[in-house]
This record gives structure tokens, C-alpha cells and sequence, in this order.
């Protein structure tokens, strides 16, 4: 079935925060400590997330502007930021450039940007694979406040092309 993005409820919010990835993916483990700011954070309307579903089943998330930024860069507005997360049983297995692809086609759909920015942790190659099989760019580098690495990439507005 085609994937969709729905509004992100509070059921498919908390669903998400109790999702645990192995290491190294670990670092995108929520800490407990946070979860009532996260909940916040992916419910709230302005927030830029949504739930990604293959047919009745939550299989992600997608975030978009200010929300799928990493402090430490010096973003403009002139693309859509775009970030996702996968549920960590479905990571992987090969998929994941087709789930963007197809993430890419809904947001293109829904906000017509002028292109997306996507900006990765440089040890998460499989994400860097991902967006650039879908013809995702490198335009910069830089450490975070946490002195990790992050790769920015930036892509055209037809994903299916590269798919």
C-alpha cells in the first residue's frame, strides 16, 4: 500500500517515544526524562510532525521545518527541512529510500516547496544512503552543540526521478 502522513495523534506520539533502536541508531532513543516535552513536541499542531502509515499500521514519522533542524547550522527558509524517523523493526531492510521517496511525493504534494533539505548525523550512513539514492546532495558539514557531525544535504523537487 502507498504510505500516508497523518496528523500525529497523541496514541501514535507516545507509540513512537517508546521506540528503542540498537547502537548506534540508540542515539535517536528518547530519554525518558524528556517524554513530556516530547510528547508536547510531536503533538503540537505548529510542530511540523506527522505520522507516517502504510495502509492502518505506523510505520514512522516525518518532521518538517524549524522541528527537522539540528542546532549548530545556520539554516535559511529557502527549501523545506525535511527529517523522518522509521520504526526501528523496519530499519535495515532496504526499504528506507523507497519510504522517502515516497515521503518526498506526499510533502511535495502538500506544501510545494522549492526543494528539501535533509541534515544527517555523518555516522548514519544508511540515512545518507537512503537520501541519496532519492538525489539528495552534500552542500555543508558541521558539529553540533553536542560535537556531533552533521551532513546537510539538499535535493530537487522530483524524488521519483532518482528512485
Amino acid at each position: 500500500m502507498p504510505l500516508t502522513l497523518r496528523p500525529m495523534t497523541e496514541a501514535d506520539a507516545r507509540t513512537i517515544l517508546r521506540w528503542q533502536y540498537p547502537g548506534p541508531y540508540d542515539y535517536y532513543n528518547p530519554d525518558p526524562a524528556g517524554l513530556v516535552d516530547d510528547l508536547a513536541q510531536f503533538t503540537a499542531p505548529e510542530g511540523g510532525y506527522t505520522a507516517l502509515y502504510d495502509g492502518n499500521e505506523l510505520v514512522g514519522h516525518v518532521v518538517i521545518g524549524q522541528e527537522a533542524r539540528v542546532p549548530g547550522f545556520d539554516y535559511d527558509d529557502s527549501v523545506l527541512d525535511v527529517g523522518a524517523g522509521i520504526r526501528p523493526d523496519l530499519t535495515g531492510l532496504g526499504q528506507g529510500a523507497a519510504r522517502i521517496s515516497q515521503a518526498l511525493v506526499l510533502l511535495r504534494d502538500r506544501y510545494a516547496p522549492s526543494a528539501f533539505r535533509a541534515t544527517i548525523a555523518a555516522w548514519n550512513t544508511r540515512a545518507q544512503a537512503a537520501v541519496r539514492h532519492n538525489g539528495f546532495i552534500e552542500t555543508a558539514r558541521f558539529t553540533n552543540p553536542k560535537g556531533v557531525l552533521f551532513i546537510v544535504f539538499e535535493c530537487c523537487l522530483n524524488p521519483n526521478d532518482h528512485a
